[in-house]
């Protein structure tokens, strides 16, 4: 867990996630096709498309959600103390300000956790998302990001499908967040400098 290299994407964990479904789907059907009843596979072809439809909407939240329970239980064990916990829809960060150890894991790369000491953390900085200038100036997006080594790692702390102003409550509360964190982040590198 602790040498991996930072996957923010396991190809073949998406690629399973995605045909393993689907490939499912077109054997059961195809053998409902083979049987006698004039039909029924049209009917059981579209119930497994709606099957596999409901299976990529939720399955990835759950499977992130359980990995990550698995992986913090694994970190208490190892003695890794908990200080911070930010999770995202895409991702979750761990930091133990203590070592000075930074701890990773995203969405799509739910299986391969990383465990990285906060010094390796080249660059630090908040990206509000600002988009256009004075008061017509919007955001869809605030987050803090933080650069190791050629990766850049960013994790949303405020996302929206329609822009918001920049003085509404929920864009200054992500800005709050990123803030916060990238502050935790830079103060678990100092602590591990040291």
């Amino acid at each position: 867990m602790r040498n991996r290299t930072l996957e923010k994407v396991d190809l073949y964990y998406v690629l399973f996630y995605v045909l393993a479904p689907a490939a499912f789907a077109i054997v059961v059907t195809f053998l409902i096709h083979l049987l006698p009843i004039r039909n029924l596979w049209i009917l059981v072809g579209i119930g497994m498309f709606i099957l596999c439809l409901v299976f990529w909407s939720l399955a990835s939240s759950r499977i992130f959600a359980l990995q990550l329970r698995r992986f913090e239980q694994q970190l208490d064990r190892q003695g890794f103390r908990r200080n911070y916990t930010f999770q995202s829809e895409a991702a979750a960060l761990i930091i133990d300000i203590n070592t000075g150890k930074v701890a990773l894991i995203f969405l799509w790369s739910p299986f391969h956790p990383i465990v990285i000491n906060a010094s390796r953390i080249d660059k630090i900085w908040v990206d509000d998302g600002k988009f256009g200038f004075g008061p017509f100036a919007t955001s869809k997006r605030v987050r803090f990001n933080f650069q190791i080594g050629k990766r850049k790692i960013r994790i949303n702390t405020f996302s929206s499908n329609r822009p918001w102003r920049m003085d509404t409550d929920y864009i200054l509360t992500g800005i709050s967040k990123a803030d916060m964190m990238a502050e935790l982040l830079d103060r678990a590198a100092r602590r591990n400098a040291q």
